[in-house]
């Protein structure tokens, strides 16, 4: 039996992604996200949504050093803004 493969159109993929439309054809275009053309209309594979979804959180992980910086600078005064710098690498 042949697999069914779900794409979604474009607006479907920007809500899926918390992103605009003209922002999914620009990962389309860049080649950060998979497409086929379908009678003419760009479709996005559901594959390559929970893929693109996969890769941010792996960005933006808590492990990254930005998170360190939580809290950094808030009520210690004259200086507090050079305390984020350790942080950072």
């Amino acid at each position: 039996m042949a697999s069914v493969r779900r794409l979604l159109d474009v607006e479907q993929a920007g809500r899926a992604l918390g992103v605009s439309r003209a922002t999914v054809f620009r990962r389309i275009r860049s080649g950060a996200l998979s497409s086929v053309k379908v009678g003419g209309r760009r479709r996005v594979p559901i594959e390559a949504i929970e893929a693109s979804v996969g890769e941010a959180m792996v960005l933006f992980g808590t492990d990254n050093p930005i998170f360190g910086l939580i809290g950094i600078g808030r009520g210690r005064g004259p200086g507090w803004s050079r305390d984020k710098y350790p942080h950072l690498g």
